[in-house]
């Protein structure tokens, strides 16, 4: 095996020494459904133009930063990581797939990320596998194939890699399927209970939007304590959030304001009966409130009522005694873009982790 990866690694070299290798035609396909491991094919692209493949020291974290700036990234592969992947070498092979995938050293390029997962699959790293079963799900650099990619991610869990829980969940989050949800929850609630950060961040975003925001924090509290950088930013956000619970109108006083005519307090009281915020929720009383609003001129209550015609239609409008129970609860987390009142306040949504493949 590591003298076949060799072969090819000396192959791509000698092609670009005649033109560039075109890393976005290098495929990765399954030999067969008994030995689903892909193959790598590399063919050449004289119209690219040339890149330097040899970099100067090892790709990091800087820069990925430096190109979320805008600035050119300055970190480099180093060549002796380079000769190591050649040989077969897993770390090795790790590492520069992920300085692909996130752009350490030029532009992320999901076809040579695939190509160097693939390299430290076949040379037993035990996540590798299921990060290609997440590019196969994904289709970055890879044909997009969802039972491929769970039959990767389920052999790097029965190799022990704990993240792949995560990409199992991200895989199936939004599947049309409920059962597939339902497999999605559990193996995201079987991540977090092995104290995998970002199965521990992911599942505390989903209470939150569940309004279990006390259940969600420690959920945070936890992924922070393992290294979670996301985490430790929605544990400031719900700090904010508690800090400010006290500050919150009684439900009797906001009754009072709503009742004598104020804008904002017929929408804060249609929000909290809209979320179930302190009260039982009460969509009928929402809608009453939020229309009332409205007519004053709340933007935010103008929001939300355009928000339900648009599910259900001007009848919603027209009698408020019936409402659809499934729109209003989905509708009663929407973060509604002029809610001037969380703006101040600076309570925004949960923030969900972007690179799959941190702290591995």
């Amino acid at each position: 095996m590591k003298l076949t990866l060799h072969i090819i690694f000396i192959l791509t070299m000698l092609l670009g020494s005649i033109s560039t290798v075109s890393f976005s035609q290098i495929k990765t396909t399954p030999k067969s459904r008994a030995d689903p491991s892909p193959t790598l094919q590399v063919t050449a692209n004289p119209q690219e133009s040339a890149q330097d493949s040899s970099c100067e020291s090892q790709p990091s974290l800087e820069g990925s930063i430096a190109r979320h700036n805008g600035k050119q990234p300055t970190g480099r592969v180093d060549e002796a990581l380079v000769a190591r992947a050649r040989t077969g070498d897993a770390a090795a092979a790790w590492r520069l797939a992920l300085a692909s995938f996130r752009g350490e050293c030029r532009a992320p390029n999901y076809s040579e990320m695939a190509v160097y997962i693939q390299i430290a699959h076949q040379a037993g790293h035990a996540c590798a596998s299921g990060a290609l079963g997440l590019a196969h799900a994904r289709g970055w650099g890879v044909r997009r194939d969802l039972t491929y990619a769970r039959e990767l991610i389920e052999r790097s869990i029965q190799a022990g890699c704990t993240r792949a829980y995560y990409w199992s969940w991200l895989a199936d989050e939004a599947a049309p399927n409920p059962s597939a949800r339902e497999r999605a929850r559990s193996d995201l609630a079987q991540g977090a209970d092995r104290n995998d950060g970002h199965a521990l961040n992911a599942l505390a975003v989903q209470n939150e939007i569940d309004q279990q925001r006390n259940e969600a924090r420690k959920l945070y509290l936890r992924a922070a304590n393992v290294g979670n950088a996301t985490a430790r930013l929605n544990l400031a956000r719900l700090a904010r959030f508690f800090s400010q619970s006290s500050e919150k109108p009684t439900m009797t006083s906001l009754q009072q304001r709503a009742q004598s005519g104020e804008a904002q307090a017929q929408y804060q009281l249609a929000r909290r009966l809209h979320q179930g915020d302190g009260v039982s929720p009460d969509y009928v009383q929402a809608l009453k409130w939020y229309s009332q609003s409205a007519a004053k001129g709340h933007t935010a209550a103008r929001e939300m009522l355009q928000l339900v015609q648009a599910r259900l239609g001007n009848a919603a409008l027209a009698s408020l005694h019936t409402v659809n129970i499934s729109v209003m609860s989905d509708l009663a987390n929407v973060d509604l873009a002029q809610d001037e009142l969380n703006k101040r306040r600076g309570i925004t949504q949960p923030i969900e982790d972007t690179d799959p493949f941190l702290l591995l």
